[in-house]
This record gives C-alpha cells, sequence and structure tokens, in this order.
C-alpha cells in the first residue's frame, strides 16, 4: 500500500515541505482509542500513544479518524496536517464543547433504511451536518429486500437532496459495488446513520469479507442495535477508503457552522421570489414560501424542519 491508497494528496505534501521535517513519517488515522491513536504510515499499521500536550489542545484540534499526522522515530506524533474539511458537532454531555468527529471526507453516506427508522428530519439533519463542512452527502436506503414500497422511500428522500439517491440491499455485492464511482481516485467516503440501518453491512460488502460486525434490527420497530462502538477507516480492495461510525439518531449541530443553503437549496430559491428582500416568510404579503406551502409544492413539515434549524442558529448567535 502507499500513502496514495490512504487519500495522500498534493494537499498535504505541500505542507510536509514546509515543515521540513527530514525523517519524519506522514501517517493516517485509521483508529481512536483512549491511550492513542492506530496509525497506517502506507507500509505498516501501529500504535502511537498521544502525548500530554495534545490532551490540553481542546478537544475539537485532537486527532480523529481521516486525519494525517507527523510521526517521529520513536512513532510519537508530532504534528496534525491541515485538515481539508472536518465534521464537527456539540459533543455529549458537555457545555456546548465542538467534538471533531471525521476529517478529510470526500462525500458522506448519509444512510437510512425502508422501513419504520426512515425519518426525513434526521435525514435533513445530516445533510446539514455535511453541507456545513462543505462536504458532499449523497443518501443511501437500504433494506429494500424488506419493502414493498420502495418507490415511495425514494420519492420522500429525493425531495431532501438534488444529489443522487441510492437504493441498495447492503449484503448484495452487486448493489453496493453501484456507490465504487463514489470511491474512485482514493477518495475518502465516511458513513453516518442510526444504528442497524445497515452501515458495516455496506463495509463488510465492498470489503469483500466481514471485518465490522453487524447485528439485525428489531423486528418491532425497526431500531438496531449498537454493534460498532468506534470510527474505523478501512481501504477497499479495488481502491478508495471508507469509514464506518457507530449508529447515532440525533446529532448536536455546531450552530454557528450551520449552512442551510445547501441541504435547504429549494427553500432557498423559493425565498427569492418573495416579493420583499427582507421577507421574514411570517405574516408579510406575497410570500413565496408561504404560498408554497399552501399549494403543496413545498412539504410543511420540511418548512418545519427548516425553520427549526435556522432559529436555532439564530438564537445560538
Amino acid at each position: 500500500m502507499s500513502l496514495t491508497e490512504l487519500g495522500w494528496s498534493s494537499f498535504f505534501s505541500s505542507q510536509l515541505i514546509q515543515l521540513q521535517s527530514e525523517g519524519y513519517l506522514p501517517s493516517r488515522v485509521i483508529g481512536v482509542e483512549r491511550t492513542g491513536l492506530t496509525l497506517n504510515n502506507g507500509e505498516s499499521e501501529f500504535h502511537s500513544k498521544l502525548g500530554n500536550r495534545w490532551y490540553q489542545d481542546s478537544v475539537e484540534d485532537q486527532p480523529v479518524i481521516g486525519d494525517w499526522v507527523l510521526v517521529d522515530q520513536h512513532l510519537h506524533v508530532t504534528h496534525l496536517f491541515r485538515r481539508r474539511n472536518v465534521l464537527s458537532r456539540i459533543a455529549p454531555n458537555t457545555s456546548g464543547k465542538v467534538q471533531s468527529i471525521v476529517a478529510n471526507v470526500d462525500t458522506l453516506f448519509v444512510v437510512s433504511s425502508c422501513n419504520e427508522e426512515f425519518n426525513e428530519s434526521r435525514i435533513e439533519r445530516f445533510l446539514s451536518l455535511a453541507s456545513s463542512a462543505n462536504v458532499e452527502a449523497t443518501i443511501i436506503l437500504t433494506k429494500i429486500d424488506l419493502t414493498q414500497a420502495q418507490n415511495n422511500f425514494r420519492d420522500r428522500a429525493q425531495k431532501l437532496t438534488s444529489n443522487p439517491v441510492h437504493l441498495i440491499n447492503a449484503t448484495s455485492l452487486k448493489d453496493c459495488q453501484n456507490l465504487l464511482s463514489y470511491l474512485s481516485g482514493h477518495r475518502t467516503v465516511s458513513l453516518i446513520g442510526s444504528s442497524g440501518v445497515g452501515k458495516s453491512t455496506i463495509v463488510n460488502s465492498l470489503l469483500g469479507q466481514a471485518i465490522q460486525k453487524t447485528q439485525p434490527i428489531r423486528s418491532t420497530d425497526g431500531k438496531g442495535l449498537h454493534t460498532t462502538t468506534a470510527r474505523s477507516l478501512h481501504v477497499i480492495p479495488s481502491g478508495g477508503i471508507i469509514i464506518d461510525s457507530p449508529g447515532v439518531r440525533e446529532i448536536a449541530l455546531v450552530e454557528e457552522r450551520i449552512d442551510l443553503s445547501s441541504s435547504f437549496e429549494d427553500i432557498e430559491v423559493l425565498a427569492t421570489q418573495c416579493r420583499f428582500n427582507d421577507c421574514r416568510h411570517d405574516q408579510e404579503p406575497d410570500c413565496a414560501i408561504h404560498l408554497a406551502v399552501q399549494s403543496g409544492e413545498l412539504d410543511a413539515r420540511r418548512w418545519e424542519s427548516f425553520l427549526k434549524l435556522s432559529n436555532h442558529k439564530s438564537t445560538s448567535g
């Protein structure tokens, strides 16, 4: 394996030239543990303990899955490369601390399933997470072999994005191979979604072996059990990098970074058609958004979801 196969590019090599650190090796973070990191330098996979200084930094600035770091002869991490992008959230059980989740991602697969788990508002939140980090996102709908309502789920999902929506049986190698175009050119794809929707099954299908543990969903409510407990990075044999992650049903977005222009592009376009440029879409006359909701052109639920996210953003600022 080479650094290029791990996702190394000129964006990072230009930083290496500036560092002038002869003998130090760039490595990619493929696993994060309490005591340190699992790294791969293109030749070998190894563990590196993080020095105390890294824990003195903010949670946001600590290395995460997908990061590139510089390692000295003693396998100590000396430098964190500047990121192309990073997906961040408000860390659970904290007073608003920002936590980086995964870095240097080309595409985010927002994975949901064709059953009771499917939730438009949750998907919109994940799409907003991606757009806020300037990361392309596409919706992957799984478990199509267990429903007769595939087209209904596809139509509902397609209303949430201008990007393609893919329907797959995650256990089907053929279905999963249709996703390989997102990984071409040694690009990195990360997955997000609830437990039991098939994220790890997709990873296993693309790897051609059962690396990630999987469990079936509960038949009573369609919810899955937590099987994947930590994020992990894998190199696909045919090329490309995929990052699996634990299931998450809700995610607290970083308010000042919320970007709704991409994940709610249809509403942004409608807003330009309002009679007044400063329309608040409340009681103003000739509001294009209210007219679209009344006519059914815009789903009232989607408008309420937009308001919830935008109001959350404005009150935090």
